[in-house]
C-alpha cells in the first residue's frame, strides 16, 4: 500500500438483530445483551430505512472512490464449541449463526466488498481474521471510525486493541451511533475513551462522516421528499434561509403536508430558533415542536448533553423526536411535555413578570433539586 495515500476503514460492531432490533413498546427483549427500546430506536429510527444506522451506511457505501473501506464485525456462535460455551453460560443465547437473531439490522450492500468478522468472544482479534484485514494498513496514514454496540463493552475493547496494535492509527467514535442499555455507562465509556485512549469523539454524524472521508463537503445524505414542494414551509416574520437549512426542515418534517415556523428569541452562537405547527399527510394537525439549526458540532453537543439528563428529568423534560447533520449544518426536533393546544411559559418570561423572589426559588428549587438532583 502506497503509505502516501490516506485510506479510512469503517468498522461496525455488532448491528444485528439480537443487539439492536427495532422493539414495539413492552415488546420482551429477545436476550439479555438487547440495548432495549428505546436505545435500538435511538439509533434505528421510527423507520429503520430512514434512520442514523441506515443512512450511514448507505452514505458509506457510496464512498469507495474517497479510499473508504469497511469491515462489519458481527458476533456469530456456535453453540456446539466449547471454546464458545463458557461466554454462552455467562451471557445467553444470543447470535446463534445464521439465525435471524445473527442478521444485520441494515441492508448489508452485496455489490460492495466490505469484509466481514464472525467474532466469538469479547475480544475481536481472537479466532477472527480481524487483524489479517487491518495488517495492510499498519504503519500506514489510516483513519478508523467505530459504530455499534456496547459502548462500554465490545466498542470499547476494539478501541482499545487497536490503539495498543496499531498505535499510528487515528479512532473515532460517532456517539449517536454507538449505544449501551445504560445511557450513563455509554457517556462514562465515551469520556474514558477519549481520556485514556486518545479516541475522536464526535457528537454529530457530518463530523464523523467528514473525519472518515477527510473532505468537509461531504455530508451524510439525508432523504427528502419526492416532491420540491412537499411539505409546504411558511415563514412567519422570518429572513430567508438558506438551502441547507431548508433542506433540513424538509427532512425533519417530511411526514407532513405542512409546517408554519415561526422564529423565537433566545438563539445563540448564530442558531435558528423557531416554534413548528405542522399538519401531517393525511391532515391530522400534529404536536407542536421547536425546531433548531446550528453548527453541527454545537447542535451535537447539544444532542448529547440533553441525552444525559433526559431520563432524570423524564416526563418533564422535552423529548428530541429527530435530528439531521447537512453540509456543516445540523438540527434538532423538539417536542416539550407541556406543549399541547396551549402556549408554554419560559423562565425568562415568567421572570420577567415581576413575580416574587419566593415563587421564582420555588421554580429553581423544583428544578435543580427534585429533578436534577
Amino acid at each position: 500500500m502506497n503509505k502516501n495515500v490516506s485510506k479510512s476503514i469503517l468498522i461496525t460492531q455488532c448491528l444485528q438483530n439480537d443487539f439492536v432490533k427495532p422493539l414495539k413498546r413492552f415488546e420482551a427483549l429477545p436476550n439479555l445483551l438487547h440495548v432495549g427500546q428505546e436505545e435500538a430506536l435511538r439509533l434505528l429510527g421510527q423507520n429503520p430505512e430512514e434512520g442514523p444506522i441506515s443512512k450511514t451506511m448507505k452514505w458509506a457505501y457510496d464512498q469507495e472512490e474517497k479510499n473508504l473501506d469497511i469491515i462489519h464485525i458481527r458476533d456469530w456462535h456456535n453453540p456446539d464449541d466449547d471454546f464458545q460455551k463458557e461466554h454462552l453460560r455467562q451471557f445467553g443465547n444470543h447470535c446463534i449463526e445464521n439465525t435471524e437473531g445473527a442478521d444485520f439490522a441494515f441492508d448489508v450492500d452485496k455489490k460492495r466488498k466490505a469484509k466481514i468478522v464472525n467474532a466469538s468472544g469479547l475480544n475481536d482479534f481472537v479466532n477472527t481474521n480481524l487483524e489479517k484485514y487491518l495488517l495492510p494498513y499498519k504503519n500506514q496514514s489510516t483513519k478508523i471510525g467505530l459504530i455499534g454496540v456496547w459502548t462500554e463493552a465490545k466498542i470499547s475493547f476494539l478501541a482499545y486493541d487497536l490503539r495498543t496494535r496499531f498505535p499510528d492509527m487515528q479512532i473515532a467514535v460517532c456517539s449517536a451511533l454507538t449505544a449501551s442499555s445504560s445511557r450513563s455507562h455509554h457517556f462514562s465509556a465515551l469520556k474514558q475513551m477519549k481520556s485514556i485512549l486518545g479516541v475522536h469523539i464526535f457528537h454529530s454524524i457530518g463530523e464523523f462522516s467528514n473525519f472518515l472521508v477527510n473532505d468537509s463537503e461531504s455530508p451524510v445524505f439525508i432523504p427528502l421528499p419526492t416532491h420540491d414542494d412537499t411539505p409546504e414551509i411558511f415563514f412567519e416574520n422570518i429572513e430567508k434561509v438558506d438551502k441547507t437549512e431548508h433542506d433540513l426542515i424538509r427532512y425533519l418534517f417530511r411526514d407532513c403536508s405542512q409546517v408554519n415556523l415561526k422564529e423565537l428569541s433566545g438563539g445563540f452562537s448564530g442558531n435558528l430558533v423557531f416554534s413548528a405547527e405542522s399538519i401531517d399527510i393525511d391532515g391530522h394537525k400534529q404536536t407542536p415542536h421547536v425546531l433548531k439549526i446550528g453548527a453541527q458540532e454545537l447542535i451535537g453537543k447539544e444532542r448529547t448533553s440533553f441525552e444525559k439528563i433526559e431520563r432524570v428529568l423524564g416526563n418533564n423534560a422535552p423529548q428530541i423526536s429527530d435530528f439531521a447533520d447537512l453540509n456543516k449544518r445540523g438540527a434538532l426536533k423538539y417536542r416539550y411535555a407541556a406543549m399541547g393546544e396551549g402556549k408554554s411559559k419560559t423562565f425568562q418570561n415568567i421572570y420577567s413578570s415581576k413575580i416574587s423572589n419566593k415563587k421564582i426559588n420555588s421554580y429553581l428549587d423544583t428544578i435543580f433539586k427534585e429533578q436534577l438532583g
